[in-house]
């Protein structure tokens, strides 16, 4: 069950993304999950008494970002900074509020602060983990 989740998760978060503030010029700049890098944890499908299905998970998702854009001129669309993110806490009693995001990278010339790339790939993130767990549900055994 793990390895569908891992795929599953890849095709709903891979080109998730969301706007950031504009760069120096006023451009608009946007973060992107380029990669999953890995998913950890447990995920499974049970039947209970009546034949009623029952899905659970608790898992830990690496994800690889990149911002790109922000300027008007040559190097547009030239990623401008990377970095990964961990989210954690994700299982089927989590609230949206208890998932933890924890960014690190996005150095550089073209730094972008974590609360930024948080910030704009959090509802994108939470949207495709609600996707996760409804096609979960719907297994069939």
């Amino acid at each position: 069950m793990l390895a569908w989740s891992r795929d599953d998760l890849t095709a709903r978060l891979v080109g998730v993304c969301g706007d950031l503030p504009g760069g120096d010029e006023g451009g608009a700049a946007a973060v992107a999950i380029t990669k999953v890098a890995s998913v950890e944890g447990e995920a499974y499908l049970t039947t209970r008494k009546g034949g009623k299905k029952f899905a659970a998970y608790d898992l830990s998702l690496s994800l690889e970002w990149e911002v790109r854009g922000g300027g008007s001129g040559e190097g547009d669309g030239a990623p401008s900074t990377s970095g990964s993110l961990k989210v954690t806490e994700v299982s089927l009693a989590s609230d949206p509020d208890d998932v933890l995001f924890e960014v690190s990278g996005g150095g550089g010339g073209g730094a972008t602060p974590a609360s930024a790339v948080t910030a704009a790939l959090k509802p994108g993130i939470l949207a495709a983990l609600e996707a996760f767990a409804a096609a979960l549900d719907q297994l069939d055994l």
